[in-house]
């Protein structure tokens, strides 16, 4: 008892000095003895890479990798579970990580550990094989057992434009009436089926000839043109790619309903992450891009997830601009 209680103590500290907050690191510990048996881990280090990675590691325990995910302190225990229920659906399908603990009540995963080559090292997210991949993977999120609902994805997308403090830019108000506009016309044409809403390159996890789709907090029951459009509009796919990705997923050739349906809903999607980029770098106490900056962003397929989102405010301001501009696909 006396060793397991030092081993228990040793491991608390260990998490404290890597910078891991005390509460999360009692309830790691806790976790990994109900899940694995274990008193102690062999390394743990912070993981980033998304838009913000807080609450995020990475845990060798037993001498296999993990990763641990607090859910935000600001969630609700009605988001919490939505996300939880959300991520074990499609762990059981086989596009998310397979899940060895979770806890709503304390918003704690502990989930496989995905490992992906690396762009650097040559590997194309948009080969042909991944861009079936990819494809096919949405569609087994759409084919699976519904997901609990919340807010519609143009309701959320107008409550962080109210986000955005002071006078806003002309691209701004632009894009909020765009918005409203894609939603009008789309209006009779939505649907709802379970989506992972928030499907941008950080998110996806090619390994093993799999794909892996992580960080549920926006799962719920919505359109499925969303979770299509939201990699289109962050890879900047080419025709060659947007074709191969949605015979992937719809198993034919779209028509043409479905390619114009597509084409606004890549607009709303820029929109959508536009105003959630801004929004949340106005938080962090960054202005506004003045006219001349913008006239100079370079197209985000330069600037996005190749250089790894290097400002989300250039990055969001990016995407109004180019939700504005006529869309190719």
């Amino acid at each position: 008892m006396k060793i397991f209680f030092l081993s228990y103590l040793l491991s608390i500290s260990l998490l404290i000095g890597a910078g891991i907050p005390e509460n999360q690191s009692v309830l790691i510990n806790s976790a990994l003895q109900k899940a694995l048996g274990v008193n102690e881990f062999d390394s743990l280090s912070p993981l980033s890479g998304g838009f913000s990675s807080q609450g995020l590691y990475k845990i060798v325990a037993a001498k296999k990798p993990y990763v641990v995910r607090f859910i935000g302190k600001d969630k609700t225990l009605s988001e919490k579970t939505r996300e939880i229920d959300a991520m074990q659906i499609s762990a059981k399908r086989g596009v998310a990580p397979r899940i060895i603990f979770a806890d709503v009540s304390d918003g704690m995963i502990i989930m496989d550990f995905i490992d992906q080559p690396k762009v650097a090292d040559g590997f194309n997210p948009l080969s042909d094989k991944n861009l079936k991949l990819l494809g096919k993977g949405i569609r087994t999120i759409h084919e699976g057992p519904p997901f609990k609902k919340a807010a519609s994805f143009f309701t959320v997308t107008r409550l962080y434009e109210r986000e955005i403090k002071g006078k806003k830019p002309q691209v701004i108000v632009d894009a909020l009436a765009l918005l409203n506009q894609i939603e009008f016309e789309l209006k009779d044409s939505l649907m709802e089926k379970p989506c992972h809403y928030d499907i941008h390159p950080n998110n996806i996890l090619f390994s093993n000839d799999q794909v892996f789709f992580i960080d549920w907090e926006a799962a719920c029951q919505g359109d499925p043109f969303v979770d299509l459009a939201t990699p289109i509009a962050f890879f900047s796919m080419d025709e060659t790619e947007v074709h191969t990705l949605l015979v992937a997923y719809f198993g034919r050739e779209p028509n043409a309903a479905e390619r114009t349906k597509l084409t606004k809903m890549i607009k709303a999607v820029q929109i959508s992450y536009g105003f959630t980029l801004i929004a949340i770098a106005q938080e962090r106490g960054e202005a506004f891009l003045t006219e001349k900056e913008m006239i100079a962003l370079p197209s985000v397929k330069n600037m996005g997830w190749i250089k790894g989102f290097e400002s989300i405010n250039r990055f969001g301001f990016a995407l109004l601009k180019e939700s504005l501009v006529i869309n190719k696909h």
